[in-house]
């Protein structure tokens, strides 16, 4: 991934462990990044059954569970989890650098999932 198709979220202090978080973008719709404990994901937003933001749902583990129409999906692949959602999500790949959290700007290939990269090694 290049450093243009990267955008910065936000810090990794801004994403408890545990925690989902809306993020808006500057001409493209809103994704959810999540922090669970084995690292950082990103997923569309909306949840591909209805309107409603995946982020305002409820995290377990790597699972996230609509808060309309109670269909789950997970976090790391984007498989729809449980009815009535059937359509996957679509996943985004995030990369940290120090203490920022960077998502990129291109979805990655659906069910793919995300993770943390580590910091370049320095030169």
């Amino acid at each position: 991934m290049t450093e243009e198709t990267l955008i910065a979220v936000g810090g990794v202090d801004d994403f408890p462990v545990g925690t989902v978080r809306r993020v808006n973008r500057p001409g493209a719709a809103p994704l959810a990044v999540y922090h669970i404990a084995e690292g950082f994901f990103a997923t569309e937003d909306t949840c591909t059954h209805g309107i409603g933001s995946l982020s305002e749902g409820t995290l377990d583990g790597d699972v996230i569970e609509c808060p309309f129409h109670g269909g789950a999906f997970n976090v790391r692949t984007g498989r729809a989890e449980s009815p009535p959602c059937v359509v996957e999500l679509q996943t985004f790949e995030v990369v940290v650098r120090g203490d920022v959290v960077y998502v990129g700007a291109r979805r990655a290939t659906a069910g793919a999932g995300s993770s943390i990269s580590p910091e370049p090694a320095a030169s």
